[in-house]
């Protein structure tokens, strides 16, 4: 059974390897190593090709078996014709495989003779297999395989496609090295390993129904993709086949596996070619078809159906050429010339009568060529037409020369010449092919053809270098700068887009060029702008206007299809530009995650510390207040508590920057808070900096906390201040702009709609760009030592965006310093600024405070504070305590001091519990770090009164007085 199979496997693989040229040569050296006798025959016995075995046992070369008929070379050279029992003869009846067992006394011995048809996709006989298996001593040949069963399995091992068996669970049973070389393992790693552990989602669905179809017996041969053990994608061509037991129950499969990835990228480019092809063959200037075998119109360009008349490719493609396009008097001659094209002749310069849908009978000039796919066939024909209706009916009317035909073919010979320069060859060939056509037709030694690019410079790919020695460039293509064109010919003929001839020698010629005798300069015009010129030089004669009308012909058939690749090109950089742009927006990606990531850092941090400050302020400022300033420990716990507010002061910035600070905002003009502002930043940036404001004649309304507008401004100042050491200028505008969808896609966080600008600029030293990029990272500073924290800017980027708006840098070394701020406008009225409202003084108090806390030292801090200013205290660590704190307490309560950040339930959970017995109660909370529990994007929600940790013995009092008042 494992032998037909294999057999029967060689045979299928046959007709594969006739329609996979790429792999010809690995399959070819299996072909001539098997021992049997395999012929490929055509219809009539004639012999097309033979195995080694086959040479073999005639005793005849391979040159010499093809061509010779199969009866001749199996029987006897001196039959004229197929013998009675010939298997082939039968075949033919029947369309079927047959198999005959003959006595064949030239070749001294009993035969097993198979012949098998082989069809094309039209079920038309394309040849016969015929193979040759010797018979005679098939029991002494069962014994020798037997006995060479180590050598058949060296012999699968070392075949150069893989070999893939399964079970029929899918689990691998066997690879040759072949195969697991392919997917990047050892056949150790792959035995064993289910079928689907080399697959995608996608495969293994496919997989699944193939299984299926394996397990009812059927063979099949399909494409599939496997993932090697490196992640990349193997395309393969398998063929597999079913593998059933004794009992006929499915035990597994065997495929063999060849790799076609190469052959995949290759059909992948050829695909793009072809796409290129289709797009020239479009923009061609004369009307082009492609013809099947069969004469019918497989497609046309546009150019053919409005010469024609008609209105969409529909109508011709599927149609006769001849009976549709040409006139009847030229059906005979376009039949003759289509034969004649078909047998492998060029066509030019045959003229035909061709018919219209909507006007008069046309003439063409035709140039036809047959596109082969392979050696025996041609895929279509390529035909175009150049209208000469006009030429023919001016010439039958005015009687004119045989010479303005002749011309006029000669025209078209160099525009077919030139086209199919275009349609074939690649760009870096292209231009010198042209180019040798042109000077050939100019009877020039020189030439320049160049194209102009997107900058509007020059650009040449070729100057005539085999013969223009003197003149050689280091480099293939040659650009010609617009700025420095000078006035020579070919600047003048582009600038005034008009023909320019000189002959007599030239004058403006730049050092050690070599002298121009004569020369004509033409730019190359389409759809009214100059896409390229030719210039020709140094005929050995003067240049005629015959020349001259030639060459404009010949160029203006060049600028529509030069126009289409140049397109193409443009295309190619546009891609380049946007993935350029994606890259940028990545990076811009990148840094804001990192800023995120780092703010989350530094709220984490600034949630501790507040606890910690807040004891030292708070314990520190109640014994300085019994000190006399004469104690000798006033002094230490002065700098201990200054040391601290500074302290206060770097956490603070540590929120603005993370942006869980909590904001108090209003709406206010943005125009008030820069001039309410003035002052105080002309006293900081000093006199020799001059301050200049340009402010928006109309008020700019937004949603803001002053304060921290008001810091940004500040922190923006001295970082400009100290850019511009010997004075400058720092000038502040605001204006309204409109945020596109645009801007968004290049600005991460930006949202399109209406925005208030502010923009701050300085004439200081500037920044370059690796500079820029960083300046809003926490603790970065370009400053000396001592001299900064690195935290200014990125506080002030924390309270932008924490504001729902966007800042950004632009800098330059020696240029200065330009800062945008975005913030949304708002339709919201203006409300009153409550920093010029009186504030309630703190002072001492007979109300029940019930301090919620966590943290005990915070807790019995602010429990001393307010029993030392009058206030009865209760403490509260947690939830659970509630019932024997709360419930037990009979008196009302009329303040509950509460942290937001607690244990099991937060703050406004832990109030509105405590509300069930004291509804009377109020509520203070106080944190160093919310967690958006009574914020929202740190914006306090409104009625919530709030006190910021680090918090001093004065702050607290004054925000408890405030809530048991308000």
């Amino acid at each position: 059974m494992v032998k037909t199979s294999n057999f029967e496997d060689e045979t299928r693989k046959k007709r594969e390897w006739e329609e996979l040229d790429s792999v010809n040569g690995d399959l070819e050296q299996v072909y001539h190593s098997i021992g049997h006798s395999i012929m490929i025959l055509d219809a009539d016995h004639t012999i097309l090709s033979a195995n080694r075995a086959t040479e073999k046992i005639t005793g005849l070369t391979l040159s010499e078996l093809r061509g010779k008929k199969c009866y001749e070379v199996m029987h006897s050279p001196d039959v004229s014709s197929p013998i009675t029992s010939c298997p082939m003869e039968k075949m033919l009846s029947t369309g079927n495989v047959e198999t005959v067992e003959m006595e064949i006394e030239t070749l001294n011995g009993t035969f097993l003779v198979s012949c098998t048809p082989v069809f094309d996709e039209n079920a038309r006989l394309r040849r016969i297999i015929h193979i040759t298996t010797d018979t005679s001593n098939i029991k002494k040949v069962e014994e020798r395989l037997k006995q060479s069963e180590s050598k058949y399995r060296q012999l699968v091992e070392n075949l150069q496609e893989g070999i893939w068996g399964i079970d029929e669970n899918a689990f691998t049973t066997y690879v040759n090295p072949r195969m697991a070389e392919m997917l990047g393992y050892s056949p150790a790693e792959m035995e064993g390993a289910h079928l689907f552990d080399f697959m995608d989602e996608r495969g293994k669905a496919d997989a699944q129904v193939k299984l299926k179809q394996r397990r009812q017996g059927k063979s099949a041969q399909h494409d599939f993709e496997f993932i090697r053990k490196d992640n990349s994608r193997m395309h393969a061509l398998i063929e597999t086949s079913p593998i059933f037991d004794d009992h006929q129950q499915y035990a597994g499969a065997v495929a063999s596996v060849m790799d076609i990835s190469k052959r995949r990228r290759a059909e992948d480019a050829l695909k793009a070619e072809r796409a290129k092809l289709k797009a020239y063959f479009e923009n061609l200037p004369l009307s082009a078809f492609n013809v099947e075998p069969s004469g019918l119109i497989s497609d046309c360009n546009i150019v053919a159906v409005e010469v024609l008349g008609y209105r969409h490719k529909s109508d011709l493609v599927g149609k006769s050429l001849i009976e549709t396009v040409y006139h009847t008097n030229s059906h005979l001659k376009a039949g003759v010339l289509f034969e004649q094209c078909r047998n492998g002749q060029k066509i030019k310069n045959e003229i035909l009568q061709i018919c219209s849908a909507s006007v008069e009978p046309k003439y063409a000039l035709l140039h036809a060529d047959a596109i082969y796919n392979n050696r025996e066939d041609p895929e279509y024909i390529f035909i175009t037409h150049l209208d000469i209706t006009e030429r023919v009916n001016t010439e039958s009317a005015l009687r004119s020369s045989e010479e303005e035909v002749r011309r006029s073919a000669y025209e078209l010979s160099l525009r077919n010449r030139i086209a199919e320069v275009f349609l074939t060859v690649a760009d870096e060939d292209m231009y010198a092919q042209v180019l040798s056509i042109i000077l050939e037709t100019a009877g020039s030694k020189y030439g320049v053809f160049g194209y102009i690019d997107d900058k509007g410079d020059l650009v040449v790919p070729t100057m005539s270098r085999m013969v223009w020695k003197q003149c050689e460039v280091p480099d293939k293509t040659y650009v010609f700068p617009k700025d420095k064109w000078g006035h020579s010919s070919w600047p003048q003929a582009i600038r005034e887009k008009r023909t320019i001839c000189l002959n007599k020698p030239s004058t403006i010629i730049p050092p050690g060029h070599i002298p121009i005798e004569r020369h004509i300069s033409l730019p190359i015009i389409h759809r009214d702008r100059v896409v390229g010129v030719v210039q020709v030089a140094n005929k050995d004669t003067d240049y005629t206007p015959e020349d001259i009308d030639l060459l404009e012909t010949m160029v203006s058939s060049i600028a529509p299809v030069l126009d289409a690749r140049l397109n193409q090109g443009r295309q190619k950089e546009i891609r380049k530009r946007v993935e350029a742009d994606r890259r940028a927006l990545q990076e811009q990606l990148t840094q804001a995650q990192k800023m995120e990531a780092v703010g989350r850092l530094a709220g984490g941090v600034a949630h501790d510390f507040n606890n910690m400050l807040s004891i030292i302020l708070g314990y520190s400022e109640m014994v300085l207040e019994e000190l006399t300033k004469t104690h000798p420990n006033n002094e230490p716990l002065t700098e201990i508590h200054a040391a601290a507010l500074r302290a206060k002061d770097l956490t603070r910035q540590l929120l603005a920057f993370s942006r869980k600070q909590v904001l108090t905002v209003k709406t206010v003009d943005l125009n008030t808070v820069v001039t309410g502002f003035e002052k105080l930043l002309g006293r900081v940036i000093g006199e020799d900096i001059d301050l200049k404001l340009f402010l928006s004649p109309e008020p700019l309304l937004v949603n803001a906390d002053t304060a921290q507008l008001e810091q940004v401004l500040m922190n923006l100042a001295v970082n400009a201040r100290d850019a511009m050491e010997n004075g400058g200028v720092i000038s502040i505008e605001t204006t309204c702009v409109e945020q596109t969808r645009e801007d968004a896609e290049t600005r991460p966080g930006t949202v399109p709609g209406p925005y208030a600008l502010l923009s701050l600029s300085d004439t200081g030293h500037g920044m370059g760009p690796d500079t820029v990029k960083r300046i809003f990272e926490p603790f970065f500073t370009t400053k000396g030592k001592d001299k900064g924290t690195g935290l200014g800017l990125a506080t002030s980027y924390g309270i932008i965006k924490q504001h729902g708006g966007n800042i950004w840098a632009y800098s330059e070394p020696g240029l200065g310093t330009m800062f945008k701020i975005f913030l949304p406008l708002t339709t919201d009225r203006i409300e009153a600024d409550s920093r010029t409202a009186d504030k309630p003084k703190p002072v001492t108090g007979s109300s029940t405070v019930l301090i919620v806390e966590d943290e005990p030292t915070v807790r019995n801090l602010a429990g001393r504070i307010l029993t030392h200013y009058g206030y009865t205290i209760l403490e509260l660590e947690n939830i659970d305590q509630l019932e024997d704190v709360v419930g037990k307490y009979e008196g009302p309560i009329d303040l509950v001091l509460s942290d937001v950040v607690l244990p099991k339930m937060n703050g406004p959970e832990v109030y509105a519990e405590i509300r069930k017995h004291k509804p009377e109660a109020r509520v203070l909370y106080m944190s160093g770090y919310t967690e958006e529990v009574i914020t929202r994007q740190g914006v306090l929600n409104r009625g919530v009164r709030f006190l910021q940790k680090p918090f001093t013995v004065q702050s607290l009092l004054a925000k408890v007085r405030e809530a048991l008042e308000r």
